[in-house]
């Protein structure tokens, strides 16, 4: 869903979407298992069916928001930052 044109990033809702997983049925796998498990079980076969130097994965990949030493560098000037703030 996170990369739909219609969601808003701003408001989007990662949690409460189930991280965004779309809801949908996949071929040959039971609907009842839950979508991460069915999910799961597409990429299994993926990998089942795949040549021996193919390999698929899934990866969550998230970037943090502003830390306090951003903002601290940002208030203090980054030759202050350097000198005194950072530890170096």
């Amino acid at each position: 869903m996170q990369d739909l044109n219609t969601t808003n990033s701003g408001t989007f809702d990662y949690l409460g979407t189930n991280f965004g997983l779309i809801n949908q049925t996949y071929p040959g796998v039971s609907a009842n298992l839950s979508q991460w498990q069915q999910f799961d079980r597409v990429v299994f076969n993926l990998n089942q069916l795949a040549p021996s130097d193919t390999t698929y994965k899934l990866l969550f990949i998230g970037r943090h928001g502003e830390g306090y030493h951003n903002a601290e560098q940002t208030y203090a000037g980054t030759p202050a930052w350097n000198c005194f703030f950072s530890g170096q």
